[in-house]
């Protein structure tokens, strides 16, 4: 490039030093012009007021908010806390370790006690009966997450597995939610309603 001349070389070099320094100084100005704006505050205390409200068990951590404030592009950023939120709820191991509400006597039936002791891998004859029975007990809460439950979407947890022990007593069943039910199986972690519903937050 010797043909171009010093003055040029020395030229160009000084207008890039001054281009590049002007991105520097004026990054986060230029990043918010670029990036749509968001009302990060509005999102912050939808995504803690949802996650109170439906899910009052889990303990979740929210330092995730102020370690991704360098992130300059906002959506990017809540989809990182989101993310974070959800690993989270995944990683919660579930309390095994509480008894249940007991059951009245009236409320079991003839074949309860038979039915309770496990035959290899199968479910006893009378396992709706006792979701249903369960399900009304624990007020359709999820056991694990503390999320208001729809029938449909009720699954029962073993506290005490059979291979450990355990039987289909009501004592030793609680009800839990299809997004626990993914956890506790690690099934399909990845269609999450917890995750559609934090980022339903993004506007």
């Amino acid at each position: 490039m010797a043909f171009l001349g010093n003055d040029f070389i020395i030229s160009s070099t000084i207008l890039i030093v001054v281009i590049f320094s002007f991105l520097y100084i004026y990054r986060k100005k230029i990043f918010k012009a670029y990036y749509q704006e968001i009302d990060f505050d509005l999102f912050e205390k939808q995504i803690k007021e949802y996650l109170q409200t439906n899910h009052p068990k889990i303990n979740f951590n929210y330092k995730i908010i102020n370690s991704s404030q360098n992130e300059l592009n906002p959506k990017t950023r809540c989809y990182t806390i989101i993310d974070n939120l959800v690993e989270q709820f995944i990683n919660t191991d579930i309390d095994t370790n509480f008894t249940p509400r007991p059951i009245s006597q009236n409320q079991l039936w003839d074949s309860y006690t038979f039915n309770a002791k496990p035959i290899g891998t199968k479910l006893p004859d009378d396992w709706a009966k006792r979701k249903m029975v369960v399900a009304v007990r624990d007020n359709n809460i999820c056991q694990r997450c503390g999320i208001h439950t729809k029938p449909e979407n009720i699954h029962l947890f073993l506290l005490k597995s059979i291979k450990d022990g355990g039987q289909f007593y009501l004592e030793n069943l609680i009800i839990i939610c299809k997004d626990c039910q993914k956890v506790t199986t690690k099934k399909d972690l990845k269609y999450l309603n917890i995750k559609d519903e934090l980022n339903s937050f993004v506007q």
